[in-house]
């Protein structure tokens, strides 16, 4: 009796490793299941970080667009600043080119003075070196 008995104690050993290593098995590809589905739940974390920098940005370009809008939007009113600012900058450069002439004028006399208070050295240094030279115009 103990032979049957033996051999069904054997059976069932090794019934029981085999469900040990399924179970092995089993358990090691939960482990890698589990970990690819952490990995894509990093994934998945980093691509929502990224969608809300993103959509942060959009939405900071569409209020932008929209102050665009609002500032371009009437061309009446961008029209008249134009008009205003090309007005105020022909008075400034009708002022300017008056000053401009009028230096000119300030310029030109001033060049004239320049010249005859020249022309009046080189008189008084040709009389000084007649007198102190005796008359002689050696140079």
């Amino acid at each position: 009796m103990a032979p049957p008995r033996l051999q069904h104690a054997q059976d069932e050993l090794e019934y029981k490793k085999m469900q040990l290593e399924n179970t092995q098995m089993t358990q090691d590809r939960l482990k890698e299941e589990l970990q690819m589905r952490r990995t894509e739940l990093e994934k998945i974390d980093t691509l929502d970080d990224k969608i809300k920098a993103e959509l942060a940005q959009l939405a900071e370009k569409s209020e932008q667009l929209r102050a665009d809008i609002e500032k371009f939007g009437n061309v009446g009113d961008v029209r008249e600043k134009a008009e205003e600012t090309r007005s105020r900058l022909e008075r400034m450069r009708a002022s300017l080119l008056k000053r401009k002439d009028l230096l000119r004028v300030i310029v030109a006399e001033k060049a004239l003075k320049h010249q005859a208070k020249k022309a009046q050295l080189q008189e008084n240094n040709l009389q000084a070196r007649r007198a102190w030279g005796g008359g002689c115009e050696c140079a």
